[in-house]
Order: C-alpha cells, then sequence, then structure tokens
C-alpha cells in the first residue's frame, strides 16, 4: 500500500508543521502571518500542532491524530485529527488557541475569524452526537492521490458503525470533496477581509453527514 495512516506522534510535528505552512496560502492566513518571519511562524505552526497531538494523546482514545505516510520514502504526506466527542474536541481547540502566537501575527483579524467560526459552529453543529474533523492537509507534492480522503474516511467510517453525525468546517475549496464524500453545506461564515489590511472577504463552511439508517 504506498500510503499508509498512522498515529501521529510528537516527534511528527516539524515535519507536519513545515506540510500545514506550505498549504496555509488562503488571503486570511496570509494576512495573519504577513508581518512575521518564516522561522516564527513556522515555530508557530509546530507548536500548535504539538498541542493538537499531545490533546489527541492525553483524551483516552477520545481524539487521534493520524498522519499518511509514503510508503517508499516514508515522508508525511497527510495529516488529520479527529475528535470523537464534542467535549474532547473543544479541549483540543483550546489547546491550540493557547499556543502564543509569534510576534508581527495580525491578532485583531485572527481574534475576529475566531470569534466569528466558533458563533457559527455553535449554530451549526448537530444537537447529537457527533464526530469533528478538526484538522485536514496534505502535501502539495502528493495533492490529488486521495491521501485527504483517505484521511476523512477514517472517521466517516467509524461514524457510519456507531451511527452517529460528522461535522467540519472548511474554506469552500474542500467543499467538492467533503460533498462528494456525503457531507452537505448546513451554514457558512464570511469575513471581510478589507477592514484588516486585506481585500476581499474570507470563506468558511459549515458540513455535516447524517448516520446511515
Amino acid at each position: 500500500m504506498p500510503f499508509q495512516i498512522q498515529p501521529a506522534t510528537l516527534a511528527n510535528a516539524p515535519e507536519i508543521g513545515k506540510m500545514l505552512q506550505s498549504v496555509s496560502n488562503s488571503p486570511r492566513i496570509k494576512q495573519e502571518f504577513k508581518d512575521c518571519t518564516e522561522e516564527a511562524w513556522l515555530e508557530w505552526n509546530v507548536k500548535a500542532v504539538e498541542a493538537e497531538i499531545g490533546a489527541c494523546g492525553g483524551s483516552k482514545g477520545e481524539a487521534e491524530a493520524l498522519v499518511v505516510v509514503e510508503g517508499e520514502g516514508g515522508e508525511i504526506v497527510g495529516y488529520a485529527v479527529w475528535g470523537w466527542g464534542f467535549e474532547t474536541s473543544l479541549s483540543i481547540t483550546r489547546a491550540k488557541d493557547a499556543v502564543r502566537l509569534p510576534e508581527g501575527c495580525n491578532t485583531a483579524l485572527r481574534r475576529s475569524f475566531l470569534a466569528t467560526l466558533y458563533k457559527m459552529e455553535a449554530e451549526n453543529q448537530p444537537q447529537s452526537p457527533f464526530y469533528e474533523l478538526l484538522e485536514l492537509a496534505t502535501s502539495p507534492k502528493f495533492q490529488r492521490r486521495g491521501i485527504g480522503s483517505q484521511l476523512i474516511n477514517y472517521g466517516l467510517e467509524k461514524a457510519k458503525q456507531d451511527k452517529v453525525k460528522v461535522y467540519l468546517s472548511a474554506a469552500p475549496g474542500g467543499v467538492p470533496v467533503y460533498r462528494k464524500l456525503g457531507l452537505e453545506e448546513v451554514g457558512r461564515l464570511e469575513v471581510n477581509l478589507e477592514g484588516f489590511g486585506a481585500e476581499g472577504v474570507h470563506v468558511h463552511v459549515a458540513m455535516v453527514k447524517e448516520p446511515l439508517e
């Protein structure tokens, strides 16, 4: 099998952090970190990944941080974090948010986005038990090879077995993939970037997959 899913470890954090930074190309993220050095931004990414992996490790099986490893070279080509319960997912989010932002970060934009995001999620997350995809990234060199779908299906299969809903929020670029896998849009947010030194509007979409009967 060319791509294998494995548990993520703290030792993987530097490689995962580099991958996350390489795919962080939305206008909002660029504006958030444009006045940071690449080194400081990378250090924050690595610490944020360490926080996620650490929180998953301490969750007693209520969350999993996963990597996809390329079989021949052993390179990490995908990363995902799944939460199997609302409180656990919330604790992982809080652990990541607690990581100190790098010097130069546009904190006003980041705080405005997160406040709007958390409000949208509170309005659109299922009231019944659900699993949540908290993080998903694929290496630019290995995109369009099914790695993201592999990581998504990992959680979808567990949700199918346990007959619970799945929730996620994501940028619109990932919507076609999520929709193909059975998720439907239930809400969205828009953040006007013009008030934060950039142009355009950042859009984020909330999606849910109902359990199969």
